[in-house]
Formats: C-alpha cells, sequence, structure tokens
C-alpha cells in the first residue's frame, strides 16, 4: 500500500541519505499531541485522594466548611470522612489534589524522549497540506510502499488517526497503562497517541511509531534509515523549479539506478479549487 510524505525543498536528503525522521511528539505542530483527561466514578476518585491527600483534604474541608469544627474533622475516621466526601462530592476538588494537568504534562515530556511518530497519508492531492509542507508547492510529495520501507522489527505497523471534538478520555484504573512508553505501545497510550481535534481532520493522517534507541543517527533525534526501493512514486509540486525538479531526478538516478519510480507533476484544476496529478 502506498504512503504518501508531504516534503519541503530543504528536505530533498530524504532522497540522498535514505532517513527520514520520527519527530518526538512534543514536536509536532500540535500542541495538544498526546493530551488526555482522566476519568473516574466519584467513588474511585474519593478512595485515590484519601490514599494520597488525606491530611490536605480534611484542612480543604475546614476551609469549605466553616461551620466544621477542626477538631472535629481532624479526629474523623477515615470511612467518616469517606462518607463525608461522598455526600459532598465536587470535580474540581479532584482536579485540585490529584494535580492531574501537572501529571499528563510530565507522562507527555517522559513519552516524547522515548517516542518518535512519522506521519504520512494515503492523499497526494490534499490542497491545504501542499500550501502547509511543501513550501506553497515548491516542494514534492514521495510515495513509499509501507510494507517494504523499515526492515527494522522495531517500528509499527501504520495506523489511522482518529478526529474527534472532545478530549480523549482515560479511566483511572487505566492510568498506568498510559505511561507505559514501548515501541508497540499499549491500547490505552496508542489511542491517546491516534487522537487529534476535529481541527486537523483534513490531513488525514496515518502514523507509525518507534523508540529513539532503535534509531539510526546520534545527531539528530529520531532519524531512521529506510529502504529506499520502497519509494513508488515522487509529486513535484505545481512551483516547483526546473532546478529542483532535475537535482531530484539525478539523485534517484545515482542513488536508486535500477529501481522504477514514477515521476509525476501536480497541476492546478481548471474549473474547480482541485489538484491534478498526471
Amino acid at each position: 500500500m502506498i504512503f504518501y510524505k508531504y516534503v519541503p525543498v530543504n528536505r530533498i536528503n530524504i532522497l540522498s541519505n535514505h532517513h527520514i525522521r520520527f519527530t518526538p511528539m512534543n514536536e509536532l505542530n500540535d500542541p495538544f499531541e498526546f493530551h488526555f483527561k482522566v476519568t473516574a466514578p466519584s467513588e474511585v476518585v474519593i478512595d485515590f485522594m484519601l490514599e494520597k491527600h488525606e491530611n490536605m483534604l480534611r484542612a480543604s474541608i475546614i476551609n469549605h466548611s466553616p461551620d466544621l469544627l477542626k477538631d472535629i474533622v481532624n479526629n474523623m475516621a477515615t470511612s467518616e470522612l469517606r462518607t463525608l466526601m461522598i455526600a459532598h462530592y465536587d470535580d474540581s476538588i479532584f482536579q485540585k489534589f490529584a494535580a492531574w494537568e501537572e501529571i499528563v504534562t510530565n507522562i507527555k515530556n517522559d513519552i516524547s524522549t522515548k517516542i518518535g511518530v512519522l506521519s504520512l497519508t494515503k492523499n497526494p492531492s490534499n490542497l491545504l497540506m501542499w500550501s502547509h509542507y511543501t513550501d506553497e508547492h515548491r516542494g514534492m510529495v514521495i510515495g513509499f510502499e509501507i510494507d517494504d520501507m523499515f526492515i527494522q522489527n522495531n517500528v509499527s505497523d501504520c495506523f489511522p488517526v482518529q478526529y474527534q471534538e472532545e478530549i480523549k478520555s482515560i479511566h483511572v484504573t487505566n492510568f498506568k497503562d498510559v505511561q507505559q512508553s514501548e515501541p508497540d505501545m499499549n491500547k490505552q497510550a496508542m489511542s491517546v497517541a491516534l487522537t487529534k481535534s476535529q481541527h486537523w481532520a483534513y490531513e488525514e493522517e496515518w502514523r507509525m511509531f518507534t523508540t529513539f534507541e532503535q534509531t539510526n543517527n546520534n545527531d539528530t533525534l529520531g532519524l531512521m534509515k529506510f529502504n529506499p526501493e520502497s519509494i513508488r512514486e515522487i509529486i513535484f509540486g505545481m512551483n516547483s523549479s526546473e532546478g529542483f525538479q532535475n537535482e531530484v531526478q539525478e539523485i534517484l538516478e545515482q542513488n536508486i539506478p535500477n529501481h522504477q519510480c514514477q515521476i509525476k507533476k501536480a497541476r492546478s484544476h481548471y474549473n474547480n479549487y482541485k489538484i491534478i496529478i498526471e
């Protein structure tokens, strides 16, 4: 199956050095990458807070309930405190004491030091993608046969990104699973890494993952060697220069002399806002 990578002019070295970058998640152009919220039934939340923050909770109850005497609250058994909290449960208290925003940020930063993302798409004629990722149609799109692209075993399969209005929710009982950051990522972590806002749906993105300790270049984090014979198509942008096109074809002839790669060119449709590739 052919997947496509939109490439600006200055990334022509992808063709000559046969390396492509798996980008750390915190370097991607969406600040909401690997962003999730934690949900839980009130009883689970309260038990979590009692385990982690019982003394702080007692103080908070006193501050929010002036009619309760300090000695009474401080001398309550944990079971009595639990009953009181269930009766007056407030999700904002959980968010405050659990500090999920900080925890999620720390997990995201940790995973970004271990996991890289390669963004691809099945659509080579996306007008916005050409504008955003190819130097305003001056670059190219490279078509890869995905099954032949990587020899290494540490690269995942290619998965479609899911787009939705709401931030991904993770049940608190599955929270530890999200922190796992292995190449094959568990279901919880994978579901977060493959969820983005509906605003990005136009990209029709597919993703592959790898671990950085397995990449092949120590100078640039995430560079991964690929099989040059996996390149099946080169599509030049409608604004690409003749010099750029010639340079690309020379690189292909020098580096992959016996390989058949289709060379195509994008142009604008005469009557519609569409890109034609021929």
